[in-house]
């Protein structure tokens, strides 16, 4: 009997230890719903249920105004469990907290989508995390391909739905002036650097897969920032999308 994915909520997915699910996921309802980040489901060799998540994220030490404190971070997380326990552990554990806040308020909604991927697939993505994790870039909360960042229009309208992604979740700390540099913290996000979105999603890049790329298209949006629910709606029915829980 096929074992279903618990990532994939249409139920249409099933794993083997040849064919795994990869996804991207944002959760709606929580305090960083525009948070993204990838999850990895497969079978072992006993027929147990592999669960992976990986999370970009910014430290304690993130400080946008010094150029050595502002590399994101990068979380792994594990777990291996007997089908019969998987979804109960999926759901019922601290998997799917947050990677920064560990929150997991009630009434919560992972979305997300999902494409099937082989083993060796899932283990090229481990290692380019892993490798990600070792030698990490500068964060940018817009995002790898943002070009337009000083847009009056895209700061009133959108940074107060990622301002989340920075440490203090507050629009007023881009506002605010470098003590270095005089610059505004706004335009330091000028440089180049991937926002937890535009990480995830080119992590499933690198993976060179069509449906993928068909699926999560670059969006003129990105130009000037990347965002997550721009690309995970909340449709569960729409673009691939799917309901997690």
């Amino acid at each position: 009997m096929a074992y279903k994915s618990q990532l994939d909520g249409s139920g249409e997915r099933s794993l083997s230890q040849q064919s795994w699910v990869v996804g991207i996921f944002r959760q709606e309802g929580s305090a960083n719903k525009e948070h993204a980040f990838l999850m990895v489901e497969g079978l072992n060799q006993t027929n147990q249920v592999v669960f992976r998540r990986y999370d970009l994220f910014t430290g304690e030490n993130f400080d946008p105004a010094k150029k050595d404190c502002r590399d994101f971070q990068i979380r792994i997380k594990e777990m291996t469990v007997s089908q019969e326990e998987a979804a109960s552990t999926l759901h019922g554990g601290d998997f799917l907290k947050d990677a920064k806040t560990s929150d997991q308020p009630k009434g919560r909604t992972t979305l997300g989508k999902t494409w099937n991927i082989t083993q060796q697939k899932a283990h090229e993505l481990q290692e380019n995390v892993e490798a990600s994790k070792e030698s990490p870039g500068p964060y940018n909360l817009l995002g790898i391909d943002a070009s337009l960042p000083s847009s009056a229009a895209f700061c009133k309208e959108y940074l107060p739905k990622i301002a989340m992604a920075t440490s203090n979740g507050s629009v007023d700390f881009f506002k605010k002036k470098s003590p270095q540099t005089g610059e505004l913290l706004q335009e330091v996000f000028s440089d180049p650097g991937h926002s937890c979105f535009t990480w995830a999603r080119w992590q499933l890049f690198q993976l060179k897969i069509d449906p993928i790329k068909n699926d999560m298209p670059k969006k003129a949006i990105d130009l000037v920032g990347a965002i997550s629910s721009k690309h995970i709606d909340d449709e569960p029915s729409s673009g691939g999308n799917c309901l997690l829980m």
